[in-house]
C-alpha cells in the first residue's frame, strides 16, 4: 500500500472535507448516564466520518474530565471549536441539553449548517441495531 504524502492529504482537505461539530448531551446525574452520552456521541462521530466529514466530538475530547478544570472553561473551549466548523450535527435529545441549546443558537446566529441526526440511520450505517449496545 502506498501512503499518501502530506501535500496530497492537504489537497484533499482543502477541496472536499468540511468540519462538523457533534452537539450531543454530556452531563447527567450518574457516571453511567455520562458514559452513555459519550457513547452516543461517539457513534454520531463515526457516522459523520463515514459520510466524509472531519469531525470534532467534544464529548470524546474531554470524556470523564469532570472536575479537572471549571466547567465554564470546557464550555468556552467547545464554543471555540464550534466557531471553526461549517456544520453542526445535533443529537436527537439536543433540546433537553442547555449546552446543546447554546451550540444550536450559536449555529443559527453564525450560519452554520445544521444536521438533525437520526440515530436509527446512525446505527444502520454502522451495522448496528438499536438494542445491540
Amino acid at each position: 500500500m502506498i501512503q499518501k504524502t502530506y501535500p496530497e492529504i492537504q489537497t484533499k482537505l482543502q477541496t472536499s472535507m468540511q468540519l462538523i461539530y457533534i452537539a450531543a448531551p454530556y452531563r447527567a446525574e450518574t457516571t453511567y448516564q455520562i458514559s452513555n452520552n459519550i457513547h452516543e456521541a461517539s457513534l454520531m462521530a463515526q457516522y459523520y466520518w463515514l459520510r466524509g466529514f472531519a469531525v470534532i466530538c467534544p464529548q470524546l475530547n474531554t470524556a470523564h474530565f469532570d472536575g479537572l478544570i471549571p466547567d465554564a472553561t470546557f464550555l468556552a473551549a467547545t464554543m471555540l471549536m464550534l466557531s471553526k466548523c461549517s456544520h453542526i450535527a445535533l443529537h436527537p435529545n439536543w433540546s433537553f441539553s442547555p449546552g446543546c441549546m447554546e451550540e444550536y443558537l450559536y449555529a443559527i446566529e453564525n450560519n452554520i449548517m445544521i444536521h438533525y441526526t437520526d440515530m436509527f440511520r446512525v446505527y444502520n450505517k454502522l451495522g448496528l441495531r438499536m438494542g445491540d449496545i
